[in-house]
Formats: structure tokens, C-alpha cells, sequence
């Protein structure tokens, strides 16, 4: 029987092993796609996982955290205001007044009412978070996301929204048991992306892409931000 302490070490021991293999499949993918001086955010997915777990992620260097419930990420977020926390899934508009102070960035913004709501909530608080635009790259019914031809409109909508920094895209990659299949989507979204920066003049960055599954698939693509959750939390998933 393991005790506290040696449970404790063994997961912590893991940690480092799936940050130094994520690092370096990253830095891999940087490599294969001719990027290898540009930066890679990585935002541990801490919406399964309890606040114990939160704490080893800070203590082998993570700082960015990502939620998709309230409820869930309050105790987190207010016991490490420090980290920078990314709000990842739907958000609904009677949510934002709590989500809009404790997270910088907010990945989930796909439709015009949402973004009034958080300029007016952002300009209540004081604050200005980073948002991203959600688009559904792969065309599936059941997903989150602006449909890809509403995507410039929503752009010029939100660029002119006082209280916003309108930085980019986020999207999610096809459900498949493939991982490969999601590059269609993610080229779609750089495609998109660059399209849209030509067409207004406005600077879109960032780019949410890529998940425990594929997200070095995605880096190979253009991704800025990767949103890593099950793999490197979840031992039992061989590396």
C-alpha cells in the first residue's frame, strides 16, 4: 500500500516526465514546421482534476490553467489569483459577471450578445481580458463554435467593443479516433485567420489549437496556445 507522501513523489515524478515529453514533442513539431523561435502556450486543462493536483502542476512550472465551469474552477482560481487561468468551454451569458474578473483569457466567445456582455462586465471590473473567437472548423453540429462564414463579422464586432483585446481563434479538431484528421481543421483556422488579418488590417496572434490528442499536429499547423489536459494528468495514458 503507497502512503500519502510516496503517492505524492510518484506523481510528481510522473509530471516531469509528461512536461519533458510534451516539451520536446512540441519543440519537435517546431522544428518539422520551421518555427522553432516561436513560443508555445501551454494551458494545463484542470477542469478534471482537484486542487491538489493544481498545486504539483505549479510546482513543476506550469502558470497557465484552463476551466470550463464556474462552479468547478471557483476554488481554484481563489487559491491561486497568481496563475493565469484561461476559460475554455461554453460560456453562458449569466456566467460572465463571475468568469470576466479572474480569467485573463476567455477561448470561448463565439457570438455577438456574448461579447457585449463581457465588454460591459469587463469595463465594470476594470479589466481588459484577451478573448478569442471559437469557430467549428469541422463543420460538426454538435460543437461550440461561430460557423466559419460569420467569423469576419464577428471580428469587426468585437474589435470595436471597448473593454476587449481581441486576439485570434480557438478551435477543437474533429472528433476521430485519428488524431491526423484534425490538420484539415487547424489549417482551416490559419487559412481563416489570414484571410480575415488581410481583409480588416486588425492583428490576429494567437491561435487556440490542438488538444492531448493532437497537439502537436497542431503546432506543426500554426498553433500559439495548445490546451493539454488528459495526457499530462492522466498516468494510466501510456506516453
Amino acid at each position: 500500500m503507497i502512503d500519502d507522501q510516496s503517492q505524492v513523489q510518484h506523481d510528481m515524478e510522473q509530471l516531469v516526465k509528461r512536461s519533458a515529453d510534451i516539451s520536446k514533442r512540441i519543440d519537435s513539431a517546431l522544428h518539422r514546421a520551421n518555427r522553432m523561435d516561436e513560443p508555445i502556450r501551454i494551458v494545463a486543462v484542470t477542469k478534471y482534476v482537484d486542487i491538489d493536483t493544481v498545486e504539483k502542476l505549479t510546482k513543476v512550472g506550469y502558470t497557465d490553467f484552463g476551466e470550463n465551469r464556474w462552479q468547478v474552477a471557483k476554488s481554484k482560481v481563489e487559491a491561486y489569483r497568481t496563475s493565469i487561468w484561461h476559460f475554455i468551454g461554453p460560456l453562458q451569458r449569466n456566467k460572465v459577471r463571475f468568469v470576466v474578473p479572474h480569467f485573463a483569457f476567455i477561448h470561448s466567445v463565439d457570438r455577438p450578445e456574448l461579447a457585449d456582455e463581457i465588454s460591459r462586465e469587463a469595463l465594470n471590473y476594470g479589466v481588459r481580458p484577451n478573448v478569442l473567437l471559437q469557430v467549428n472548423v469541422s463543420d460538426e453540429p454538435q460543437k461550440s463554435g461561430i460557423d466559419p462564414e460569420n467569423a469576419f463579422s464577428l471580428v469587426e464586432h468585437c474589435a470595436m467593443l471597448p473593454g476587449l483585446r481581441v486576439l485570434g481563434f480557438m478551435a477543437i479538431g474533429r472528433n476521430t479516433e485519428h488524431a491526423v484528421e484534425s490538420r484539415a481543421d487547424f489549417r482551416r483556422l490559419v487559412l481563416l485567420r489570414n484571410d480575415i488579418q488581410q481583409k480588416t488590417g486588425i492583428i490576429l496572434p494567437e491561435l487556440s489549437m490542438g488538444m492531448s490528442k493532437d497537439f502537436d499536429i497542431a503546432v506543426e499547423e500554426g498553433a500559439t496556445i495548445v490546451r493539454i489536459g488528459r495526457y499530462l494528468v492522466n498516468f494510466d495514458q501510456e506516453l
